[in-house]
């Protein structure tokens, strides 16, 4: 008996989903930081180089991972 496909997304419309999804979770991060920012008396100079760090490092590692991942399974 042929298997039947309950669910059948494209490649690329399942790439932009995750997308969004991983959009919207970065978003949800930087609101919380800009909270805790808010929350505290006083910011210092390295809070704000601690952030920048952190967000540098996963903005790149998230955008190698997302090149790579885009040209291993959509063959751009």
């Amino acid at each position: 008996m042929a298997e039947k496909h309950l669910f059948h997304v494209k490649k690329r419309t399942l790439l932009a989903i995750a997308d969004c999804v991983w959009l919207l979770a970065g978003l949800n991060v930087a609101r919380l930081g800009v909270l805790s920012y808010q929350s505290m008396d006083t910011v210092k100079w390295y809070h704000i180089l601690l952030s920048a760090s952190v967000f540098g490092a996963f903005g790149t590692m998230f955008f190698k991972m997302s090149f790579k991942h885009k040209k291993t399974n959509l063959r751009l």
